[in-house]
């Protein structure tokens, strides 16, 4: 330390100094997080979840990315049809797999419950592909209902894809079962591709510490006052970028996938996929 020179040595100071500041803050700030994060997830219905998901998303420039991951590549090549194929993206985001799978030669149409989402993802595709505004739960009801979806090609689609992790973002089992039921009607023989996160140590339903105890009261009072009952999955949890996020156990896959006449195929290309597929 005395070897390096004098301006360094204050300088250094004044980094520690700040480093020390900001570890002193990060303590309150996480747990005031997990307070309202396990607030949240008790309080709100699974209908409030998307929309405070979507609210948060559509402001997310961390979702912006570039390429396909080597991950996605592999998989990809795995269980996609060979190009060109007219493939389906949901959750497509800024446009990140929809650029990567045009320029693998296939033909893509997207979705996105984020207005911002989409008019980036069409400007970045131009004329290559098509992307509409529309989220998981109005896909669902809309196809469910027979309406195809304002932006929606003409179906049958060769394979169907939804966008890294985001089916997570599905915090009711019967929204689950209705997009996948609305994609296999889109894309009738051809695979359905999902990824989601593997399960947390902050999940809901692992040991809760104290400010997991408190946003759960504060939750559940939330939901005396409102006159129902709280809406938490396991396997569930808070991230304030992201919103909320869930992730699945294979059992649960499985059956979802028997329910639409598919079978699941599990794969960990450095990520957790599943890829339905007709039977």
């Amino acid at each position: 330390m005395d070897r390096l020179p004098k301006r360094t040595r204050l300088a250094l100071r004044a980094v520690e100094k700040a480093v020390r500041a900001q570890n002193s803050l990060y303590r309150p700030l996480h747990i005031a997080q997990r307070v309202v994060g396990s607030a949240l997830m008790t309080a709100l219905s699974p209908d409030e979840k998307e929309a405070l998901g979507l609210m948060l998303y559509d402001h997310g420039r961390h979702y912006r990315g570039h390429g396909l991951h080597a991950w996605e590549q592999l998989w990809f090549k795995s269980d996609l049809p060979k190009a060109p194929a007219r493939l389906l993206v949901g959750a497509s985001g800024a446009g990140r797999e929809a650029v990567g799978l045009i320029e693998l030669g296939h033909t893509v149409t997207c979705f996105d419950g984020s207005p911002s989402m989409v008019r980036e993802c069409q400007a970045r595709m131009g004329d290559k592909g098509h992307a509409f505004v529309a989220s998981f739960t109005g896909f669902a009801d809309d196809i469910a209902a027979g309406r195809r979806p304002a932006g929606l090609d003409e179906a049958p689609y060769d394979a169907a894809l939804i966008g890294w992790g985001s089916i997570g973002h599905v915090y009711d089992d019967d929204v689950l079962v209705r997009l996948l039921r609305a994609l296999d009607r889109v894309c009738p023989t051809g695979p359905l591709l999902l990824s989601f996160p593997e399960p947390r140590q902050e999940t809901y339903d692992i040991s809760p510490g104290k400010a997991e105890r408190l946003g759960r009261g504060i939750g559940r009072a939330v939901c005396n006052v409102r006159g129902r009952d709280p809406t938490v999955h396991r396997y569930e949890y808070f991230a304030v970028a992201e919103g909320f996020l869930r992730s699945f156990p294979r059992e649960a896959v499985d059956g979802w996938a028997a329910s639409i006449g598919r079978k699941a195929v599990h794969a960990n290309y450095g990520y957790p996929t599943v890829t339905l597929q007709k039977r």
